[in-house]
């Protein structure tokens, strides 16, 4: 049986390092039933490397299912008791749902870890979604894993790495997408205290207006590759940022600096547009064509503080495409009518 709540952080180590490397970051984890999902980049390249699931079973092993960018798939199974060879080839038999499979090996890539590779086979993939029972006979005896759900998981994963490749193909800021975003008056490059009040502020204001499906970036990665921002959001087709500027009280000076250094930074063609809530928040529209065509359209909304300065928030479209372009905008008419609220 499986343990009714799964050891996240565990899980998401586990499922990094069977991909056969040691050096992964975890970039998205969410729950899809009784199955963590997990997303993982290259911990040196920031390249996505690869999707998986995994639970948690009371016979003390960790199952695990991941495909990578070259779209192969993998099991793996772990258990912090083992005292396995690295490197070295088990052999085992499995089952699903009784009906009896070929020998199976895995090649340990840590003392507790196995990865087993998995046949590119339509049929293997189906058998796995449509178990309900996973039996493996070792010599150390006979583990059962239950299996339910395993569809929902499978299509999960499958659907993870297709959006993980696509981002990387369509995204034409790959390393950091507000590497263009005017910073505003007031940047500072490191307000450590801001970090925590940010996170907060982002999150409620995109669960307000019912925005899933995105991820806020760690104060580590906000240190390293986007100073001056103190949250930092990323969606499947927009993105978003909050950066707190205690200073700054005149949300009208703001928005026109922001405005300012939109154009500044533009070395193309450039487009604007600005609305206002009177005493609650300025709204500001940019979009620019660079000389090589590529368009960037953001989307800036200055609100007050309440403990004094402003919040400006930005949003982007991570595409050139119109589900891109008409998401980011979304986002940006959602976060103010909220402030209108």
């Amino acid at each position: 049986m499986r343990w009714l709540t799964c050891k996240a952080l565990s899980l998401c180590i586990l499922a990094a390092v069977l991909l056969g490397t040691a050096r992964a970051d975890t970039i998205e984890s969410y729950t899809v039933r009784d199955w963590n999902i997990t997303a993982h980049s290259n911990d040196e390249t920031k390249a996505f490397s690869h999707c998986a699931m995994s639970a948690d079973y009371k016979n003390g092993i960790v199952l695990i299912f991941g495909i990578n960018r070259q779209k192969e798939w993998f099991m793996g199974l772990a258990n912090g008791n083992w005292e396995l060879t690295e490197g070295q080839k088990y052999n085992f038999n499995i089952e699903i749902d009784g009906s009896r499979g070929t020998s199976w090996f895995g090649i340990a890539v840590t003392p507790k870890a196995l990865r087993v590779p998995l046949a590119d086979d339509a049929s293997l993939f189906e058998r796995f979604s449509a178990g309900k029972l996973l039996t493996i006979q070792a010599m150390s005896g006979t583990f059962r894993f239950d299996l339910s759900n395993s569809r929902l998981g499978l299509e999960a994963v499958a659907q993870c790495t297709a959006r993980h490749i696509a981002r990387e193909n369509t995204n034409p800021f790959q390393n950091n997408p507000f590497a263009r975003v005017p910073k505003g008056p007031g940047w500072r490059p490191s307000d450590e205290q801001y970090y925590s009040e940010a996170a907060i502020v982002m999150t409620n204001m995109l669960s307000a207006i019912g925005s899933t499906g995105h991820r806020l970036l760690p104060v580590q990665t906000l240190r390293e590759e986007y100073k001056g921002y103190h949250a930092v959001w990323i969606g499947d087709s927009a993105a978003g940022t909050l950066r707190i500027l205690p200073d700054s009280q005149d949300l009208a000076q703001v928005s026109s600096a922001v405005l300012a250094g939109s154009a500044e930074e533009c070395d193309g063609k450039f487009a604007s547009g600005k609305s206002f809530i009177e005493d609650k928040a300025v709204k500001v529209a940019a979009i620019c064509q660079d000389k090589k065509g590529k368009v960037l359209d953001v989307t800036f909304i200055v609100t007050p503080r309440t403990d004094g300065g402003a919040y400006l928030f930005s949003v982007i479209a991570l595409g050139e495409d119109e589900n891109s372009v008409k998401s980011a905008a979304k986002v940006g008419d959602l976060l103010m009518a909220s402030v209108k609220k």
